[in-house]
């Protein structure tokens, strides 16, 4: 199958895709990665605050017409406990990420999401990318340098914007 850049999009999470997300969650080698299933159920059912903003913004993958992934970003700043670093807003972005439909996994989507992405945190300002996969999780790993991040010396990986 050959995938072109243009045939991925990432579209706003709504209500209406939270079913498909919760059985990705369901996935062996999904909850292997991304843990708790009901913290990021939470995490998505609360993504409006009082104020009407959204602190983490997710994204569904889509390669044509059909959902195939989820991403995500938030603004390190509000994860200092983590990134003790990063003490600017709208500077350095957390990203989440994880293709749910199996087919389309190890064929080159994972590298066009992510240039999504960044592109996506590059519209709003952002300076850095951050991530910070499990240690044994050796493919998120690899396609992180495959775009150009770099391990830090806590173990997570950054990228800076151009």
């Amino acid at each position: 199958m050959i995938i072109e850049e243009k045939d991925i999009i990432l579209k706003s999470l709504e209500d209406e895709d939270i079913i498909v997300f919760e059985n990705w969650m369901d996935k062996e080698y999904i909850k292997k990665w991304f843990g708790d299933k009901d913290e990021w159920l939470n995490e998505i059912h609360s993504r409006k605050n009082v104020n009407n903003t959204e602190p983490i913004i997710h994204f569904i993958v889509y390669y044509k017409d059909k959902k195939i992934g989820f991403c995500q970003y938030f603004d390190g700043y509000f994860a200092n406990k983590f990134y003790i670093d990063i003490t600017e807003r709208n500077y350095a972005y957390e990203i989440n990420f994880f293709i749910g439909e199996e087919d389309y996994l190890n064929i080159g989507i994972g590298k066009i999401m992510l240039k999504k992405i960044e592109e996506k945190i590059k519209e709003i300002g952002g300076k850095e990318l951050l991530s910070d996969p499990d240690p044994k999780n050796e493919l998120s790993q690899k396609l992180l340098l495959s775009r150009g991040f770099k391990k830090n010396k806590d173990g997570d990986y950054r990228k800076r914007l151009e």
